[in-house]
């Protein structure tokens, strides 16, 4: 039985709680294309959003469209994590079932906004967002240490 619980605590501690199964998508989205990231670079990424997601401190009253989140792909930027199943993820203060992130980093909606789906939603909705404490400039780091570069 010690054995067990040594191994699953190996397993947790390597794969981490807010780790989904695999099939994690990460994508960058920006002017219309999308490119879908890989290996150490995906890695980092969504660990950057899963930090800015945990460091969210409060919700700002802000309607946020379908029309506005498509125009931030379509014209600006934004990088969305896609889970295969729910991923057990920290948001103020407590542990939320989560489908997707999308932190937009530019465009018609703010820089220190992080979208995200629920368990059972169907996509983003108007009022599923947080601001983010320190803004995405710490995700365009990790996206620049990792040689993604933004147009």
């Amino acid at each position: 039985m010690n054995w067990f619980l040594l191994l699953f605590g190996c397993v947790w501690l390597t794969a981490g709680p807010a780790r989904a199964a695999e099939g994690v998508r990460v994508l960058v989205h920006e002017k219309g294309q999308t490119r879908t990231l890989t290996g150490a670079a995906a890695d980092a990424v969504q660990r950057e959003c899963e930090r800015l997601l945990a460091g969210a401190k409060d919700r700002r009253l802000l309607m946020v469209t379908p029309d506005r989140i498509q125009a931030v792909e379509r014209k600006a930027a934004a990088v969305e994590v896609i889970y295969p199943e729910p991923a057990l993820l920290e948001m103020e203060g407590r542990r939320v079932r989560v489908m997707a992130l999308l932190a937009p980093l530019g465009g018609p909606l703010p820089g220190d906004l992080m979208l995200y789906r629920l368990e059972g939603g169907t996509g983003y909705g108007a009022t599923d967002h947080v601001v983010c404490e320190h803004g995405v400039e710490d995700l365009k780091q990790v996206l620049k240490a990792n040689n993604i570069k933004l147009k």
